[in-house]
This record gives C-alpha cells, sequence and structure tokens, in this order.
C-alpha cells in the first residue's frame, strides 16, 4: 500500500490569458441572386469555422506549448474512444490492444510519464499490477467530449506527474448553448468472425433554466463488442544451427503457434454536469462521470518449444535469399526430440473477466471579486479499479517426438503438424499424449483514488508593464492499493515435479490426464 500526500503552492508573474470559451458551430444561410425574381438560385453554405477558430484560439492563447483539437474535428473521424481521437494531435502516438486505441505517448515519452486530466480531475492508472500513471482510454466515450488538449511543456500552475505531457480532456458543459438540445446516436457494426452485430448506443441532452442562470447536462453511453482474433504466428527466432554449413549460423523458429483470441467487451459511461450563474460575476458546478469496461476473455493457443528441438537437416529447407548477415531463414523444418532435447507442446487456454472502473466527480466556483481581480476554487476526487480473474491453463507433452513447421504457403505463416514415435500423424484435437497439466490462478485487485483541492486567484493591476498576478495553492492526497494472489496446481504423470511455495503438484496416471484434458 502506498499513501503519498503532495502540497504545491505555486505563485507567477507574467502575461495574462484570456478567456477561452467553447463556440458552437456556426452556420450561415446565403441567398444569391435574391433581387433577380423567382428564377433565383438559392445556395446554403454550412460552415465550421468556429470550432476551427475555437481550437486555433486555445492555442493561440495559451502560454505554454499545446495542440487541441475540438468536438466537431473529433466527428470528422470514425473514432471509438478518446485515445484514437488523440493520434489526430500533432506529436501524440497511440499503442492498440485488439485494434483498439489504449495508451497515448506524447513525443515519444512513456504513456506512463504521461498525466491525463478530465475537467482538471485526475484520471488514474488501470494497468493490472502497475501503479504508473498510464491511462486506459478503451473506456471513455468520445461522445462526451468538447475539447481534448495536449499541453506539451510545463508551467507552475499545472499538477506536477505529467513529465511527458499533460492530456486535457474537457466535457460538454450546459452553459455551452443557450438553446436546449437532445441528441441521440446508434450504430451495429457485424463481425463475420464472431458472427454477431456489436451496437452502440450513446444519449445527451442538455438544457438551461431560469433565464440561463441554472443548466444541466446529461449524457449516456453503451457499448458491446466482440474481438475475435485467429493468428498464426511465430514468437521469437534463434540462430543455433548452420543448415547449409556456410559458417553462419541460419534462423529457425523459437515459439510457433496458432492462436485464438476471443473477447469480449462490455463499456458502460455516465456523465452529469449542472451549472449555476447567480449573476455575471460568479459561476459554480458539479459534476461527476463514471466509466466501467467489463471483458470475458477466452483464448486458445497451441504452442511449441521449437528451439529446444534437434533440426532434422536432411527434412528442412531454406528460403532462397539470406539477410544482410548471410543468415538463411528456414522454410521448412522439422524437428525431433532426442533423451537431452525434449521439444514441449502445450495446449494453452487464458480464460476469465477483466473489469475496470473508474470514476471522477469535482464541485468548484468562479468569483470575479472586482473588476481586476478573479477566484477560481475547486475540489476533486477521483478513484479507479481493475480486477483481474483471468485464468491460464496448460496442457502439455513434455517430449513430443517430431514437428514439422511449414512456411512455404500463401501466408508465410506457420503450418504446424505433429508425429508419434512411429511417424502416424498426431491428432492435436485430444490430449492422448498429454502427461501434464498446469492450472494458474493469479486474481490480482487494484484500487487507486485522489483527493484534490486547488485554489487560484489572478489580479491584474494598472500597470504598463505588468500585466497580471497570479497566485494558488494545490493539495493532492494519493492512494495505491494492490491485493495479489496465486496458486498453481499441476497433474503430472512423469517429470519430478515436487510441491513448493504456491504450487501444489499431484501425480496420477497418464490417461486419467489425457481423459481430463478430452
Amino acid at each position: 500500500m502506498t499513501h503519498v500526500t503532495r502540497l504545491k503552492p505555486n505563485l507567477m508573474l507574467g502575461a495574462g490569458l484570456a478567456a477561452l470559451m467553447l463556440a458552437p458551430g456556426l452556420a450561415c444561410a446565403q441567398d444569391a441572386n435574391a433581387d433577380q425574381g423567382k428564377d433565383s438560385t438559392v445556395v446554403v453554405v454550412t460552415g465550421i469555422r468556429a470550432a476551427l477558430r475555437s481550437a486555433m484560439n486555445v492555442k493561440r492563447d495559451s502560454d505554454k506549448v499545446m495542440d487541441a483539437i475540438t468536438a466537431e474535428d473529433i466527428g470528422k473521424f470514425p473514432d471509438k474512444n478518446l485515445g484514437e481521437s488523440l493520434q489526430r494531435v500533432t506529436g501524440v502516438q497511440i499503442t492498440r490492444q485488439d485494434g483498439e486505441g489504449r495508451g497515448v505517448s506524447i513525443r515519444g515519452a512513456d504513456p506512463s510519464l504521461v498525466r491525463t486530466e478530465i475537467d482538471g480531475a485526475t484520471a488514474l492508472s488501470l494497468t493490472v499490477g502497475g501503479t504508473d500513471r498510464a491511462v486506459d482510454f478503451r473506456d471513455l466515450p468520445v461522445e462526451f467530449v468538447s475539447r481534448l488538449e495536449v499541453v506539451k511543456s510545463v508551467t507552475p500552475d499545472m499538477t506536477e506527474g505529467g513529465l511527458g505531457g499533460t492530456v486535457r480532456v474537457v466535457m460538454r458543459k450546459p452553459f455551452d448553448s443557450k438553446k436546449p438540445f437532445f441528441a441521440a446516436s446508434a450504430q451495429g457494426v457485424y463481425s463475420s468472425l464472431a458472427k454477431t452485430y456489436d451496437p452502440k448506443f450513446s444519449l445527451i441532452g442538455s438544457r438551461q433554466f431560469f433565464d440561463g442562470k441554472l443548466g444541466v447536462l446529461a449524457s449516456v453511453n453503451y457499448e458491446d463488442r466482440h474481438l475475435y482474433n485467429n493468428k498464426s504466428l511465430t514468437t521469437g527466432w534463434v540462430r543455433k544451427v548452420d543448415l547449409n554449413k556456410d559458417g553462419v549460423l541460419d534462423w529457425t523458429p523459437d515459439i510457433p503457434r496458432p492462436d485464438i483470441e476471443r473477447r469480449e467487451t462490455t463499456r458502460l459511461a455516465y456523465n452529469t454536469i449542472v451549472q449555476w450563474r447567480p449573476n455575471e460575476r460568479m459561476e459554480f458546478y458539479v459534476e461527476g462521470n463514471y466509466a466501467q469496461g467489463h471483458e470475458v476473455v477466452d483464448n486458445m493457443l497451441l504452442q511449441l518449444s521449437a528451439s529446444s528441438g534437434v533440426v532434422d537437416v536432411s527434412k528442412t529447407t531454406l528460403a532462397a535469399t539470406p539477410d544482410a548477415i548471410g543468415a538463411y531463414t528456414v522454410d521448412h523444418v522439422e524437428l525431433v526430440s532426442d533423451a537431452t532435447h525434449a521439444m514441449q507442446l502445450q495446449y494453452r487456454n487464458i480464460d476469465g473477466t477483466l473489469t475496470r472502473t473508474q470514476w471522477d466527480a469535482a464541485v468548484g466556483g468562479k468569483w470575479n471579486a472586482t473588476d481586476r481581480l478573479e477566484i477560481d476554487a475547486r475540489y476533486a476526487y477521483s478513484a479507479g479499479k481493475v480486477r483481474n480473474m483471468e485464468k491460464d491453463t496448460q496442457a502439455g507433452i513434455l517430449a513430443v517426438p517430431r514437428a514439422i513447421i511449414d512456411y512455404a504457403n500463401s501466408q508465410l505463416t506457420p503450418n504446424m503438424s505433429f508425429t508419434d514415435a512411429a511417424g502416424h500423424p498426431l491428432d492435436v484435437t485430444t490430449g492422448a499424449l498429454v502427461d501434464r497439466l498446469d492450472a494458474t490462478f493469479t486474481p490480482v485487485t487494484d484500487t487507486a483514488s485522489e483527493s484534490d483541492v486547488k485554489l487560484d486567484a489572478e489580479y491584474h493591476p494598472d500597470s504598463p508593464w505588468l500585466t497580471a498576478v497570479k497566485f494558488g495553492f494545490e493539495g493532492h492526497d494519493t492512494q495505491t492499493v494492490q491485493d495479489f494472489w496465486s496458486r498453481v496446481t499441476t497433474l503430472t504423470s512423469a517429470g519430478s515435479v515436487k510441491s513448493s511455495g504456491k504450487t501444489l503438484v499431484y501425480y496420477t496416471d497418464q490417461a486419467s490426464v489425457a481423459n481430463i484434458v478430452d
């Protein structure tokens, strides 16, 4: 358990910042040739100049090195989440998982060095087993966002921690538009591999009351995704044999494996903001954001420890051309196990659930005490929790007699087949030769929370050389807790493995192990 308390007063003298406001989209209509009677032509021009101007003004008026992208710009692309939208910003790179944008890097910095804020509140890491700042953007919908800002420099008024940069998520506000509005969207994507539709629904509504003094905005987003992948790949290559006797070691596969990945993700997000403006000098707000992603995982792999086997040179062929150092790569290789070199063939299943939950709430306000003094105060609380309940089960043939791996096919991927000691084809869809079964269960629960109080003031003196004086106070209280358990249960009919620590070993006959696998 880690408990960190940070207090940071700051004082900055310098040029004052102009107020930044997100302007609504601009639409105009032009009646060309209106004076020409009935034959006149009407030309309707719809512009997005206000959105472009808003993003430009954010960058121009800021005293930081930053870029911004508005909701209008975000809507031009079929981005599924905030991470994918952020990749449109210059200098931002993203990492993906199962084709979805997940982590964000600014100017090549590690994602753990990037700080993320949602309307000023800290967005916490949901990395399993991690205590860093890397935020998982997959569960944050783009529909809630008014503007994304990427700050690439540091100033004294910023919260510490963003060594690699800071991502600011600015949510839609009820005072952004004087007119009430309600918007809904629905979409569906058909997956030919999963043979099902993935629905996504989004609702957002806003309205002002009491002559514009009170504004309320609420939104909800739901998504269900089936991420299915069938892959055949080689995890690494090794050089240990000179197959053509030319004095250069050639490339043979390390771990070739077919992989069937099944991941169903359900996402639900809420957002509510209330703003109150009793007069022109005062404004208060209360807001809350919630997002959850629940994954059901079912992955199956067949993996071979090929580098531990002996290459049958007489039945192995090489590709036509070598690489830059003169090493050739096999396009067909056959490997065998002997008394000292045993290839292990593993049937592997990774299944279970993974749940990510994050939410934040904030209350604050602004007060223009005089024409020269502005005070801004905020209290925010953020929380995040990730719970990994995945199980990893491996059934192994400790010494598969012969493995045949062929890359000379149209897909250039490893086609794998196996034979028993007598040379008969081995049916890998049964557990006939499986002699060991390992079941690993390692549940992990990570929780994090942060309280943040901030008070800023800005004074504009009547001076020709001093534009503004800014001063403020900020305090953070951060806690991280990790609960970790692990247990490995092994059934085996061979070897000399013994129970120790977290591993329990039970000996049984091979037929019983094979029966469990089947």
